[in-house]
């Protein structure tokens, strides 16, 4: 997925927390592009500087699941 401001610009080269259900840390690229890995199907909160974003994983499967671009909640 790709992380936005509430401007619509791209959080870039930042580190965030994906929290629920999952614990781990994510980075942001130049783009705002972050991975996660291992996430099973369900709803996900990730925070990044100091900004709540929110996603669900409808079904896993093999390779990415592309999120898309995320705005703050």
């Amino acid at each position: 997925g790709r992380l936005l401001d509430e401007n619509g610009e791209p959080l870039a080269l930042k580190v965030g927390r994906l929290e629920e259900p999952a614990d781990s840390q994510i980075f942001t690229n130049r783009n705002g592009v972050f991975v996660a890995t291992g996430l099973t199907a369900g709803a996900y909160r990730l925070t990044v500087s100091g900004r709540r974003y929110g996603f669900a994983v409808e079904a896993v499967k093999p390779g990415f699941t592309e999120l898309g671009d995320l705005e703050p909640q």
